[in-house]
């Protein structure tokens, strides 16, 4: 049974959505939809012993309110080089003497600080997803959703994506509740399960008390072993599920 996650782009996804990603078998990432400033498509959250701060892009989006302006769309607020080496700077103040940095340091030189010129803003997250999940060795197949026909607004987007791709069960984020009809998706035999997600908690160096919904890098700096480790459990998980689905 083919399990589809969908959702929107998060420029280095928080370990709540690297969940979602590791519990499914194939991940559309919506980059279609319409940009949202109140939430975390184009920034990352992260602790210091300052407090919690934002990785933030700075975008131009004019009429961003209004329907057609889309992820892919966004604009650069600013140089882009200079805007990358600023956040290569501020991960290395904050996660240079971790564990992980000397791991994820070269494939980060390579995303932020190599002269990218025709590099979109929605390029650079989703190459933050797939780095994300490469350092935490998953090796998932992602594809986005401009790259399919697919027409529909929420819990029918959603449906008609997961039978785009050949899905049998669409995997939703919780949130999701309050608009999915279930009903829909049991005309369309696609199956609807709710993702069951449980934050971790592990030592961060920044000295204070844990704050969770951290971007997944924050784990992998901290212990690159326990965040591989962490990877590995749910993919088992998601195994286990699928031939208990199977046997059934």
């Amino acid at each position: 049974m083919s399990v589809i996650a969908i959702h929107q782009p998060h420029y280095f996804p928080w370990l709540g959505l690297l969940h979602k990603i590791l519990s499914c078998d194939r991940f559309i990432i919506l980059d279609s939809v319409q940009f949202n400033r109140r939430a975390f498509q184009n920034r990352a959250l992260y602790a210091s012993r300052q407090g919690v701060h934002y990785l933030t892009i700075p975008v131009h989006a004019p009429n961003h309110q209004q329907e057609g302006m889309s992820l892919r769309d966004l604009v650069w607020a600013g140089d882009a080089q200079k805007i990358r080496a600023s956040h290569f700077q501020t991960l290395r103040h904050r996660y240079g003497k971790t564990p992980g940095w000397h791991l994820a340091l070269p494939d980060l030189t390579e995303l932020l600080l190599q002269p990218r010129p025709d590099e979109t803003v929605c390029g650079l997250i989703i190459a933050s997803i797939h780095l994300t999940l490469k350092w935490f060795g998953v090796d998932k197949i992602t594809l986005c959703s401009s790259s399919l026909a697919v027409a529909g607004h929420k819990d029918e987007l959603m449906l008609n994506l997961t039978q785009a791709v050949g899905g049998q069960i669409y995997l939703s984020g919780q949130g999701a509740k309050a608009y999915t009809r279930p009903e829909v998706f049991t005309m369309a035999q696609v199956g609807l399960r709710y993702q069951e997600f449980t934050h971790p908690e592990y030592p961060q160096t920044h000295g204070g008390i844990f704050v969770p919904g951290c971007m997944a890098l924050d784990l992998f700096f901290e212990n690159p072993k326990a965040a591989q480790q962490y990877a590995q459990n749910i993919d088992m998980e998601r195994i286990r599920q699928q031939n208990h689905n199977h046997s059934a």
